[in-house]
C-alpha cells in the first residue's frame, strides 16, 4: 500500500507518520503484519467503495462498455481496481464522459487533459473485471 491509502485508513496521519494504529509504528511494523496488511487492504477497499458511491460509479455495475482494446463488463471488482490507480473521482468521470458517448470508448473523444488517465482506468478495468472479490 502506498502512503496515500496508509493515509486514508489512518495508519499514517497528514503529515506522513505513523499513527500506531493497530500497533504498527513503521513501515518495518506494517511489512512484518501480514495480518495488519489483510485489516488494511479490506479498510481502503471499504473507503474505496464509499467514494466509489458517492462518484456515481457504483450505479454503473453491469453497464456493458465498447472498450477501445475490448469490451468491458463494468463490475466491482474492475472499479475497485481503477479507483486504487487513478481515484474514484476519476472513475466517475470517465463513466460520466462514457455515459455520454453512448458507452463506446474512443481516446480521441476523452478530453485532452484527462485521456491518459481515463486510458489508464479503462485498461484497469479491463484487465480486473473477472477478478473475484470477498
Amino acid at each position: 500500500m502506498l502512503s496515500p491509502a496508509l493515509t486514508d485508513t489512518g495508519y499514517l496521519d497528514q503529515s506522513g507518520r505513523w499513527t500506531g494504529k493497530n500497533g504498527i509504528r513503521s513501515y518495518r511494523d506494517f511489512l512484518n503484519s501480514p495480518n495488519i496488511q489483510d485489516k488494511a487492504i479490506q479498510e481502503y477497499q471499504g473507503t474505496l467503495e464509499r467514494q466509489l458511491t458517492n462518484a456515481g460509479a457504483m450505479k454503473h455495475v453491469g453497464q456493458k462498455i465498447e472498450g477501445i482494446k475490448a469490451d468491458i463488463t463494468v463490475t466491482r471488482a474492475a472499479l475497485l481496481a481503477a479507483a486504487h490507480r487513478q481515484g474514484a473521482g476519476k472513475v466517475g468521470d470517465y463513466l460520466k464522459h462514457l455515459n455520454s458517448h453512448d458507452w463506446k470508448s474512443s481516446a480521441g473523444t476523452f478530453p485532452e487533459l484527462d485521456r491518459a488517465k481515463f486510458v489508464s482506468v479503462e485498461t484497469r478495468m479491463r484487465l480486473h473485471q473477472n477478478d473475484v472479490l470477498p
